[in-house]
């Protein structure tokens, strides 16, 4: 387990560099891309790599030293008539970042919400955790 240095969301960069190279994905969406997406404009297949905030378990030293887990989704988005396309690049995802370790530790992939259909498009969550320890100012 790695202790957090400067970045509190260090690994958003790790992981969209690593799904940029995922063969068949047109464009990937971080969370500063966010609100200038707009639905019916948006480039598919495509994926967004969203921070899902954290849970802090452990304290310990008054809460100078923790332990915290943040979660992160990655969305695949595919326009309706590219559908049969879904299941192949879903491995793709899984695939790529399974084993991987970020700048901040490990990545586990975990229960992601159900998939969601509206307006033409399909969207496929994955979730995945990455723990890490925090410490205070010495």
């Amino acid at each position: 387990m790695l202790t957090l240095q400067n970045d509190y969301l260090a690994a958003e960069p790790h992981l969209v560099e690593l799904l940029k190279k995922v063969d068949g994905i047109r464009k990937v969406y971080s969370s500063t891309d966010q609100a200038e997406v707009k639905e019916r404009s948006q480039v598919t297949p495509a994926v967004h790599v969203v921070y899902r905030g954290d849970t802090v378990p452990l304290q310990a030293h008054g809460g100078a030293v923790g332990h915290v887990t943040q979660t992160w989704a990655v969305v695949l988005v595919v326009n309706l008539r590219q559908k049969e396309l879904a299941g192949e690049l879903l491995a793709r995802l899984i695939q790529t970042l399974s084993g991987v370790v970020t700048p901040l530790g490990p990545i586990n992939r975990v229960n992601a919400p159900q998939p969601g259909f509206g307006r033409g498009f399909g969207y496929y969550p994955l979730a995945f955790e990455i723990k890490f320890r925090t410490q205070g100012a010495r």
